[in-house]
């Protein structure tokens, strides 16, 4: 006999009941729907058709104790457990279209849906082979540069950096070596630097010689044939100047130029006289820095003539 208890819990003992009832219901109509006893839908009627379950156990068996793992008890039907369950939800077969943009590896089984072209060769385009004689020669220097003029079997492009250094030459053919890779430049037959007047300004002759160095080294990725030195012009100023001026010029003819393999160009005969001990008169302008008209033509002329035995061969 049951205990006497209040009606709210009475009705919540009741309830509980007839909610683990309909839970059984619930599990056996999906068991029978898996052994393909047929398709029953459960609607939101059918659940308030359910009668209150008693709470005795003599009038109702699922008020009795939890039943066996291996048995569901639901309106008087028994199936058994031992069959397996089959999943209501069957897998969905996906498959990704942008899978070749991704940038993992693909599978060796799965084509790809993108064909891709085999690589033949270098994927950066080569640029077009030049004869020599098609080459020109690029001049690059200061500002005493601007008046140069070589020979029409010279073909030449001139780079004037006013008041530029060794350093400054270096950063510009590294700028021009940029443009070759691109293809807007092409390479040249022959290099011609000529700086050192405003780097021995700084006072600093072992960073000069170093700049210089370096502006060489540049510039022989970029020729076909040589790097020539043009050297530097002697000055009127004061005596440190020129003394300056005059290590400077004895420093490339006879040791950097012979050890590098560089043809140098002396222009110091060509403009100092040795027994005035000055330079020639008319071949300077009036600041005593850049060449005059003469000057220039005296300058270009032995260009000419260190680019003359390559023009033979």
């Amino acid at each position: 006999m049951m205990p006497s208890n209040c009606c709210r819990c009475t009705h919540n003992i009741q309830e509980n009941g007839r909610l683990k009832a309909r839970i059984a219901v619930l599990q056996a109509r999906l068991q029978t729907q898996s052994l393909g006893k047929g398709n029953v839908s459960v609607g939101k009627d059918e659940t308030a058709s359910v009668p209150p379950v008693s709470t005795d156990s003599r009038r109702n068996p699922l008020a009795q104790s939890p039943q066996p793992d291996n048995f569901l008890t639901a309106s008087g039907w028994k199936c058994c457990s031992n069959a397996q369950p089959v999943s209501l939800i069957q897998p969905t077969e996906t498959f990704n279209r942008f899978s070749p943009l991704s940038s993992g590896s693909e599978s060796e089984d799965e084509p790809s849906l993108v064909s891709t072209p085999p690589v033949t060769g270098s994927e950066m385009p080569r640029p077009p082979t030049i004869s020599t004689d098609k080459l020109k020669t690029l001049v690059n220097g200061d500002s005493i540069t601007r008046s140069i003029r070589l020979e029409a079997n010279h073909p030449a492009i001139i780079h004037c950096l006013p008041g530029g250094r060794a350093t400054d030459v270096k950063a510009n053919l590294k700028m021009v070596l940029a443009k070759d890779k691109t293809g807007e430049c092409r390479e040249y037959r022959d290099i011609v630097i000529h700086v050192g007047t405003n780097d021995v300004r700084m006072k600093q002759s072992e960073v000069t010689k170093r700049n210089i160095a370096s502006a060489c080294k540049s510039a022989r990725k970029m020729c076909r044939h040589r790097v020539i030195v043009s050297g530097p012009l002697p000055v009127r100023g004061s005596d440190e100047l020129y003394s300056r001026v005059s290590q400077l010029n004895r420093w490339l003819k006879t040791v950097f130029c012979p050890t590098q393999k560089i043809e140098f160009v002396d222009n110091w005969p060509s403009f100092w006289d040795s027994p005035t001990n000055r330079t020639k008169p008319g071949l300077l302008r009036s600041d005593g820095l850049h060449p005059s008209w003469r000057g220039a033509l005296i300058l270009s002329t032995n260009i000419d003539r260190a680019l003359t035995p390559l023009a033979s061969q």
